[in-house]
Parts: C-alpha cells; structure tokens; sequence
C-alpha cells in the first residue's frame, strides 16, 4: 500500500464527545503501520486529546474557520494540498454535501464516517457506518459508484485493543463493574449512576473512568470519593479496564464495540434513535442488556440489571462469545484494504 498522508477532518468537544476523533485514530494507526504519515485538521479538540494526538506523531492542524457554519472546506482543501494527501477522512455532523463537493473539486478522495444514513454524502467515495444492521437501504440515495462499507466487520479498533490481553475466566458472580460515559459524557449519567448505586449497592467493586473532557470532573471526584469508589480520569489502559470487568455501564458510542472485543458484559443506555436500534439488535444477537434511553434513566431498573447479569454466569458467557463475534477487531484492516481498492 503506498500510503502517503492521510488528512482527517473531526472535533471534539463536551457537546459533541471525543468518539469521533477516537476512531478516527485507530485509522490513523493503521495507516501509519502501513508506512503513511497523518494529519488531523481540527477547529475544536481538548488539551488531552491533543497530547493524545501528538504522542501518536500525528500532525495537528488548526483550522481558522467557523466550523459551525461548514466554511472551513476550502480552507482544509488547502491543507491537503499543501500536505500532499489524496484521502480526506470526515468524522461528525459538521459537514454538509456542499462541504464534500468543495473537496472533491480539488481532486480528493474522501471517506466519509457515519452512522445516521446522513443524505449529505453523494459526492463520498467511500461511507463506512460501521454499526450492526446498517444495510444498503440506508444509502439508496448515493451515487453508483460510491463504495459502502456497512456493518460491524468495518468497527474500527484502536491498536492497544488490538493488543490487550484478554481473560478466559468467567466468574460465577460478577466482580468488577466498570461505568464509563465516553470522553465528556453529555447526558451527566456518571453522578447518576453513582447516587443509584451508593442508595442501592450491586455488590460489585466499582471503576469509574470519566474522560478528561468532561467539564464536571472535579464534582465527580468529590461524589466518588465520598461513596468510596475508585474513579480514574483519562487513564491510559483502557483495554486492560474492560478486560478486567465482568460487566459495564454505558451509553452506546465507540465504548460499546471496545467493550464486546474485550468480552465484556455491556449494559448500555442509548442517546438517540439509531443507537437504540443498534442495542436492539445486539440483544436479540445475545451480547448486550438493553437500559433504555437515557431520558428514562431509572436508578431501581438499573441496580437490578447489575445484579441480573451479574450473577448469571451464563449469562455473560454467551455475551462474551456473541460479542467477540460482532467485533473481529480486523475493522481497521478491512477499511485499509477498501481505500487501496481491493
């Protein structure tokens, strides 16, 4: 593969979360172990994400423009240039089909990453949705000659996923409960959960991971030390968490995927529509417990969820095989291969 410099176009901010970036960089390390170099162009990225980034020896590019209004297109088509890169990859809900059709006047290639059958990509070259059930119905508006990528077998995972030591053991009572909310959690379900579970305990050692961009974090701290609960801040093993724990709660987004590779038992709360037909169709398959939208969280359901998974072995053996086989990990690969047009 001659791999070049790969441009990725995403932000992240508390509104928005860091998911985006955050797949986007399992890409961007894949394309480097094929021997490319990449750039991330950004009008919005916390200052650890940024660390992130760089620790990874990704370039950050720094766009002038008002991304809100989706004029920063000529801008990033100058960038391309002057990075020499022939693949834009564009990651988030900013960027409308005159957005695309600006870049592709300038001669790029463009993936576009979504999850909605988002209208707005006609000129794509290539649209990956990675989520379970997403089907050629989604995109009948798209051009004939726009290559779709659907479906789970495209889930791209970071490479320290990909290397993590998985465990075999499934203990007869869950142990290790893990409650992560992705990098800012918008909806505020961590304090949530954690009043819920102090009034009502599962009988299970606790882990709070709360990401560095989440602007309650010293309130959290607070909470979690008050109930005795260990609570960890963008901490840097990530695989080997979810590995460990025997079941986890979230809402949905990339954490879902990492935590059916890893094997764990996911409880998730979906944030809209699509995530919500996503967990639908992951429970009929057997690999996740469904919480319900986050509007309707419950503190009673559930404490009791916790405690109906967790003490089912059984249970959580067959989430961790259905899992394992939504999510293969050879996503990133599979992406690579389709930009290469094999």
């Amino acid at each position: 593969m001659n791999a070049g410099t790969l441009l990725i176009r995403a932000d992240a901010n508390p509104a928005i979360g860091t998911g985006h970036i955050m797949r986007c960089l399992a890409l961007a390390q894949g394309w480097q172990d094929a021997g490319g170099a990449v750039v991330v162009a950004a009008a919005e990225l916390p200052a650890a994400i940024e660390k992130r980034l760089t620790a990874e020896e990704i370039t950050i590019v720094k766009l002038r423009s008002n991304a809100l209004t989706g004029s920063d297109a000529p801008e990033l088509a100058g960038v391309a240039r002057e990075r020499k890169a022939r693949w834009v990859v564009l990651d988030g809900e900013r960027f409308g089909s005159d957005y695309i059709t600006t870049l592709k006047q300038h001669n790029l290639e463009i993936l576009w990453v979504d999850d909605f059958g988002s209208e707005r990509a006609h000129d794509a070259d290539l649209i990956l949705n990675q989520n379970l059930g997403a089907s050629r119905d989604d995109y009948a508006w798209c051009h004939d000659d726009t290559r779709l990528l659907l479906g789970t077998k495209y889930v791209m995972l970071r490479r320290e996923f990909l290397q993590a030591k998985l465990r075999v053991e499934i203990p007869e009572t869950a142990r290790k409960l893990l409650v992560t909310f992705g990098g800012s959690d918008p909806d505020g379900l961590t304090e949530k959960v954690l009043q819920a579970i102090a009034t009502d305990p599962p009988g299970v050692s606790v882990t709070v991971v709360v990401g560095a961009g989440n602007p309650r974090l010293p309130t959290l701290r607070e909470v979690a030390d008050s109930l005795g609960v260990n609570l960890l801040a963008d901490p840097q093993n990530m695989p080997e968490l979810m590995a460990e724990s025997d079941l986890a709660v979230i809402a949905a987004g990339g954490t879902l995927w990492e935590l059916l590779y890893c094997g764990c038992a996911v409880l998730s709360y979906s944030r809209n529509s699509v995530q919500a037909n996503v967990i639908a169709k992951l429970v009929e398959a057997g690999a996740a417990c469904d919480l319900g939208p986050v509007a309707a969280f419950a503190p009673a359901e559930l404490c009791a969820a916790i405690r109906r998974v967790g003490s089912s072995a059984a249970q959580r053996g067959r989430m961790r095989a259905s899992g394992r086989r939504i999510v293969d990990g050879d996503g990133v690969a599979q992406v690579l291969r389709a930009m290469n047009g094999e």
